[in-house]
């Protein structure tokens, strides 16, 4: 038998990695030593609709713009797929979308949560709309008579200086009363969609909706 004049223990020293000072320790540990710091399981979060509570959209990651319209992406393919239980005519934006807080209701499921959550923006929508109506009515009879005193500028009747003065102080109640006049029909075009998220959660265990009685 020849001897090569190594011994087996220096055989296996030789084979052994050494570790220097410029050497990562990481770099000698097995892959799931080195992933313990790092998270098994990546946040989720999941958004609804005001106006379709049963969808649910599930995104990795937590509430942020980046989520928001990745949940975005989900909504247009259930749109262009025909699976939208609702028709979104006047837009949607990632800002509309209700987050899905885990817990957030004790004892009660998901979608139960979503709905409530459908309901109050419902009540805050149609309640800014009845404050609109109510300041469209209390301006509109000063209005329309300051909208009648215009005309007198197209013609070649003669004006004095204190009615057009007077004409020009009452441009501000006429601004005032169209702006909110243009917000209200804004709104009460909105409503329309609050108005029958109410109406279905007033609908009753036979299918009808329950209507005040006269």
């Amino acid at each position: 038998m020849i001897i090569l004049g190594f011994s087996i223990q220096q055989i296996i020293f030789e084979q052994t990695p050494r570790l220097t000072s410029r050497s990562p320790i990481t770099n000698h540990l097995s892959p799931i030593a080195q992933n313990q710091n790092k998270p098994l399981f990546q946040p989720m979060v999941q958004y609804t609709l005001a106006q379709s509570p049963e969808v649910i959209l599930t995104v990795p990651g937590k509430d942020s713009a980046k989520t928001r319209e990745k949940a975005m992406d989900q909504l247009m393919e259930l749109m262009d797929e025909g699976k939208l239980p609702t028709n979104l005519s006047e837009g949607f934006d990632p800002k509309q979308f209700i987050e899905i807080k885990e817990g957030a209701v004790s004892g009660k499921s998901a979608n139960a949560a979503a709905d409530e959550d459908a309901i109050n923006q419902a009540v805050q929508i149609l309640s800014n709309l009845a404050t609109l109506k109510l300041k469209v009515q209390e301006s509109r009879t000063e209005a329309l008579k300051i909208r009648s005193q215009i005309d007198v500028l197209f013609t070649d009747e003669s004006v004095t200086e204190t009615e057009i003065n007077q004409l020009k102080e009452g441009f501000k109640i006429l601004k005032t009363y169209a702006q909110a006049n243009l917000r209200y029909r804004e709104a009460r075009s909105q409503a329309e969609e609050a108005r029958t998220i109410l109406d279905r959660a007033l609908q009753s265990t036979d299918g009808s909706t329950e209507s005040p009685s006269k």
